[in-house]
This record gives C-alpha cells, sequence and structure tokens, in this order.
C-alpha cells in the first residue's frame, strides 16, 4: 500500500512538473521577412535601420518618420510599403510553403 501510493504521488509531481520545464523553453524567433528598402529614418524595434537586410520577426514593430519609407520582403515573397508616419506591429505570421497556404 505504501509502495502504490509513493509510486502515485511520484508520478502526480512528475505529471505537474512537465508544463512548468515546457515553458521554460524560449520560443525560436519566427522569421517573418526582410528590409529591401529604406528610406530617410526608419525604426524597427525603436533603433534606426542603416541598411536594407534586417530580418523582421513576429513580434518586431516599425515606424517610419517624416518622409520615410520601407519596403518589407516576406517570406511567401509579398511586398508591402510602409509610407511616411506609418507605424506596423508585426503580431502574427504564417506560411506553409509546402501547403502553399499562410495568413
Amino acid at each position: 500500500m505504501y509502495r502504490r501510493s509513493l509510486l502515485l504521488f511520484s508520478l502526480l509531481a512528475f505529471a505537474l512538473a512537465l508544463p512548468a520545464c515546457a515553458a521554460d523553453k524560449p520560443k525560436k524567433p519566427v522569421i517573418a521577412g526582410h528590409i529591401s528598402r529604406v528610406q530617410e529614418l526608419v525604426l524597427l524595434n525603436g533603433e534606426a535601420l542603416k541598411k536594407t537586410g534586417a530580418l523582421v520577426h513576429v513580434g518586431d514593430t516599425l515606424s517610419t518618420g517624416k518622409d520615410a519609407r520601407v519596403e518589407v520582403r516576406f517570406t511567401d515573397a509579398s511586398t508591402l510599403v510602409l509610407g511616411e508616419n506609418g507605424k506596423l506591429a508585426v503580431d502574427e505570421y504564417y506560411h506553409d510553403p509546402v501547403k502553399v497556404e499562410g495568413k
């Protein structure tokens, strides 16, 4: 009886610890695309972009100043141009090149 209770308690403790371990693992950032063109003052997460090629991840924010433009080339080959005094938050991005679907 004691062994059975000890085994049950051990299994329960192990099962409760699993979600906590999984939550500690950092998620790999999802690459949504890259900066393909920059004109004037463009900020990526609050830092000025000096050149093209910077990666854009889910969770990033782009903002443009006066007379500024930025072009983002997404991994699904679509392009977005953000004009002056604009702001874009990449909250979600999903693209499956195998199934050719996304959102």
